[in-house]
């Protein structure tokens, strides 16, 4: 039972992990080509999310010693990682001329509104783990259920693309 923080880490940051992947592989279904400003914020977020087994380390070895440090070093390098990729949904959505056609700019936009959810939860548990310093457990719970949730809507959003594409 001593290696659970890290195994909870590990899995926050897998689902994470997977729900930016999905995220991004829908996105480059909706555009014919990416601009230089896409590739910029692209490397930026993959810079976030390179970060994740550093801070997923990090949260899980210092938890239970000082665990407002490490869940708010954790919790914003998920928050610059959404934010950047939020910042790629934005960008394509609003460069019509990049887009495959036009049902491609509200399945980005319904994309991005999805994602906006996961940044004020992500804000909501790094405030909560700052003010409630005994709900840190539930943070991280509902952090994993919110984006295990994620890569359920992004799949079915995958299917609906594939099935559009055919």
């Amino acid at each position: 039972m001593q290696a659970w923080p890290e195994f909870l880490a590990y899995l926050i940051s897998f689902a994470f992990i997977g729900s930016a992947w999905i995220s991004h592989a829908s996105i480059t279904h909706l555009i014919k080509h990416e601009k230089s400003n896409s590739y910029r914020l692209t490397l930026l977020m993959m810079f976030f999310v390179s970060l994740l087994p550093f801070t997923t380390k990090l949260m899980a070895t210092h938890f239970e010693s000082d665990p407002i440090a490490a869940v708010m070093i954790y919790g914003l390098d998920l928050l610059a990682a959404t934010l950047t990729m939020n910042g790629i949904i934005r960008s394509a959505a609003s460069t019509p001329d990049i887009l495959v056609d036009e049902l491609a700019e509200s399945g980005l936009n319904a994309l991005l509104r999805r994602r906006q959810f996961g940044v004020a939860m992500i804000a909501c548990t790094l405030i909560l783990a700052f003010f409630l310093r005994g709900s840190r457990v539930h943070c991280c719970n509902d952090t994993i259920l919110f984006h295990s949730s994620s890569l359920y809507c992004e799949s079915e959003m995958e299917k609906k693309l594939k099935l559009y594409n055919s």
